[in-house]
């Protein structure tokens, strides 16, 4: 059986997971992010301290006009959910339309970066693509949410999982 096909005999969570595999499966994943906070804090400010660290990114690539790049910025999935101590954190995949992020000295950069932000990272490149999309995926089984950058889909990737006719381009937010 193809893995765009849904199986009729699994649950509705390892449909979806399959989905989300599918669908993120088809990126070329550069590295791999596991971000914590220091304190809890609201999933918004959570968001918006993560999209702020993808601007910094952005805007170090590829200069202060990044935002019209949108082919040449960078691209990102990121899976949330909640530490045994009740605090937020995101494991995320990273990928850069136009130039690569797997430069030794560019990760350490960016760990220090969102130390600075909000608390903990660790940045690694990606070693396996199919395990480092299969544990952010784990998270939709898990009561977390996957969340897309605006821009994932600029370079003319379908917009739906396979399997599920779930149109992903109608939120930013997918919960689980």
């Amino acid at each position: 059986m193809s893995s765009a096909s849904v199986d009729i005999g699994l649950s509705p969570a390892k449909q979806l997971h399959n989905g989300w595999l599918s669908f993120l499966s088809r990126y070329e994943w550069q590295w791999f992010c596991t971000m914590t906070f220091r304190d809890s804090v609201h999933p918004e400010s959570a968001d918006k301290r993560f999209r702020l660290f993808v601007s910094k990114l952005n805007r170090a690539l590829f200069g202060p006009r990044w935002s019209s790049k949108k082919h040449m910025t960078v691209y990102w999935a990121r899976g949330m959910e909640y530490q045994k101590r009740g605090v937020l954190h995101f494991h995320a995949l990273l990928a850069c339309g136009g130039k690569e992020l797997t430069q030794q000295a560019v990760r350490q950069r960016w760990v220090a970066v969102w130390n600075d932000l909000s608390g903990y990272a660790r940045i690694e490149n990606v070693r396996s693509s199919e395990e480092a999309t299969r544990y952010v995926t784990k998270y939709v089984t898990k009561g977390g949410q996957i969340d897309l950058s605006p821009n994932l889909y600029a370079g003319g990737m379908p917009m739906q999982v396979d399997g599920l006719g779930t149109d992903l381009a109608a939120s930013q937010t997918h919960p689980a």
